[in-house]
């Protein structure tokens, strides 16, 4: 197990930019180690700690609860609210609105008051951040709701009007069909990549041939 978590963790500090491909292959190695995921959400939480630019890897924590959910939602559910806090810190007025944009995409992965407790938080930090209102049923006495569209009008974005139906989870089925396509899309990335270098190694071959063959006849002149 530690040489697979060392593995990710190497994999992991590499993800300095969100590159699709690279979130799909963590995602998948997730996926493949799910009888490891504490040690795998561990070591996700530690970097993004760490790390200078962390929307990257929470952009993986979302593609791994929404393509693999299972245990690794529940465990990511344990800490959202300081890890979402830790990037909004350091992020800037454009990262700023794309964990916005994250945020309103958690509804139905994530327990409701725990993401009311991130917006809380949150605006505890900005006061223009919106804090969406709990559903009726998940209210009580001490629930303070907070709503301010200031934080959206400034940047042009309409308003997320609050929904107050309980969530439905998408069927698992999706979540497999998503893990399949991505590792299609994989499959296709290393054969390309796989082209690529033969062709390399093909024009590298002739390019040495050529050179052979001018010494030859340079040698065979003299």
């Amino acid at each position: 197990m530690d040489d697979v978590i060392e593995e990710y963790s190497s994999s992991l500090q590499d993800l300095t930019f969100n590159s699709k491909p690279h979130i799909n292959m963590l995602t998948i190695l997730a996926e493949e180690n799910k009888a490891h995921a504490e040690s795998v959400v561990k070591v996700i939480e530690a970097q993004l700690y760490k790390a200078s630019e962390k929307l990257p890897i929470l952009y993986l924590l979302d593609s791994i609860v929404k393509n693999v959910g299972e245990n690794y939602t529940p465990l990511f559910a344990k800490n959202i609210v300081n890890t979402f806090r830790q990037a909004f810190m350091t992020g800037n007025e454009k990262q700023k609105m794309s964990l916005y944009k994250l945020r309103t995409t958690w509804d139905e992965y994530f327990p409701l008051k725990r993401l009311h407790a991130l917006d809380v938080k949150i605006q505890g930090i900005d006061p223009n951040w919106p804090v969406k209102p709990l559903p009726a049923h998940l209210q009580d006495a001490s629930t303070n709701i907070h709503v301010n569209p200031k934080f959206i009008k400034r940047n042009d974005t309409p308003v997320v009007k609050p929904q107050v139906t309980p969530v439905v989870s998408k069927p698992s089925q999706s979540k497999v069909n998503d893990v399949d396509k991505i590792k299609e899309q994989m499959i296709r990335q290393q054969k390309e990549l796989l082209d690529l270098q033969q062709r390399k190694l093909m024009l590298e071959l002739e390019q040495t041939k050529q050179e052979l063959e001018a010494k030859q006849k340079e040698m065979q002149s003299q």
